[in-house]
């Protein structure tokens, strides 16, 4: 099994946005495997505008320091070769993205690699941290640095160190753990990774470079009517956790996590022929672990082949697939034990015309976005789904 690779990266730049004409001075990227460096790219590059003062008075970075660096074009084209597909994680991603795309586009190439943040991460593990700023947190920590703050490879390195997984902790405070399994399941590797600390240090470097997908029916607002006056007739327990009607639907396959880059391969690949068919879920159920759901007492076959039509898509697309058998079901509610179910339920009358691949989040509180449905004519629509 290869080492995990990683490539940790940052800009300087003239200024917040290139939306607004703002370029690229310099870029920095340090690729790390398995949690230590292996090699370095680190170029000024010449996009042909004029430096503001005090970007130079932050950066140390001239105008006759650009006007003699290559131009932007062939510095992104290296780095572009620098990188190849491995996952990019920076800090405040967010603004690095956009210069990556930006100036990749300006070179005539499309960025395809995926984007994690190491300010989402400090923000998850340190919320007692007086900022998440990166030279803050180098203060913080005691970090070292190979050089002055606001270069890029200086930059670049400091968040390598934040994310080194054998470094001492200083001031007895516990660092995050490089995230391995951000690059694990960038290599198709879905085993999950804890560092120091359990649970809470679950990499969300990985969460950022992976999409955690499942196969649903995911009802229409009629349905999501009748499905709300169903749950009307329910009687509750205090500790109940009744599901907010955007979030019922019906699952067909748990995916798990799957690295994003493979998204548009897979959204080609799960197309399944589908008849429109009736689908009539009449019979609450308590379930162990506190669960309330909504089955058909008779599940139709179409159905039943659809499932089986996806789970074939799946397996020849190497994902995993649950091996238990097929029980169809609308969750209702969660921490339900001892609701009592309606003795004279309303039945749903769900016409299904299609399905959808839907994206959940890792942590709580769960959300879902709907990434793309399929109708019973065969056609894909994209779908921004709830944020």
């Amino acid at each position: 099994m290869s080492r995990p690779r990683i490539a940790v990266i940052d800009f300087e730049t003239t200024g917040i946005s290139p939306a607004q004409g703002d370029r690229a001075t310099e870029v920095a990227i340090v690729l790390t495997e398995g949690g230590r460096v292996v090699d370095r790219f680190q170029s000024l590059m010449n996009a042909g505008v004029r430096i503001p003062s005090f970007i130079t008075q932050l950066t140390g970075i001239t105008n006759d320091m650009v006007r003699a660096a290559p131009p932007a074009e062939q510095v992104m084209r290296e780095a572009a070769r620098f990188v190849g597909d491995v996952p990019l994680v920076a800090h405040n991603a967010a603004f690095d993205q956009r210069y990556w795309r930006a100036e990749l586009a300006l070179a005539g190439l499309e960025a395809t690699q995926p984007f994690a943040c190491t300010v989402l991460l400090s923000r998850r593990l340190y919320p007692d941290a007086p900022s998440h700023r990166l030279g803050a947190l180098a203060d913080w920590f005691d970090l070292p640095r190979s050089g002055r703050a606001h270069r890029a490879l200086a930059d670049a390195e400091v968040t390598v160190e934040l994310l080194a997984p054998d470094a001492t902790p200083r001031r007895g405070r516990t660092r995050p753990r490089f995230p391995a399994r951000a690059a694990g399941l960038h290599q198709g590797q879905g085993a999950a990774l804890s560092g120091r600390g359990g649970g809470r240090r679950m990499s969300l470097v990985a969460d950022a470079l992976s999409a955690r997908l499942f196969l649903a029916l995911w009802p229409s607002a009629q349905v999501r009517e009748q499905l709300a006056a169903h749950v009307a007739q329910w009687q509750w327990p205090a500790s109940a956790r009744v599901y907010a009607p955007e979030d019922w639907h019906l699952t067909l396959h748990f995916i798990g996590p799957v690295p994003r880059e493979r998204l548009p391969q897979l959204l080609h690949d799960l197309h399944a022929p589908l008849l429109p068919f009736q689908l009539r879920l009449d019979r609450p159920e308590a379930w162990p672990q506190g669960l309330a759901v909504l089955t058909p007492s008779e599940v139709p076959p179409s159905l039943t082949a659809l499932h089986g039509q996806l789970q074939q898509r799946l397996l020849a697309h190497g994902l995993p697939v649950q091996e238990r058998a097929f029980r169809p079901h609308v969750t209702l509610a969660r921490r339900a034990t001892g609701a009592q179910a309606p003795t004279t339920p309303l039945a749903v009358h769900w016409p299904v015309q299609g399905y959808a691949l839907v994206e959940s989040t890792p942590h709580e509180p769960v959300r879902y976005q709907v990434l793309w449905r399929h109708g019973g004519q065969g056609v894909a629509i994209r779908d921004n789904g709830r944020p």
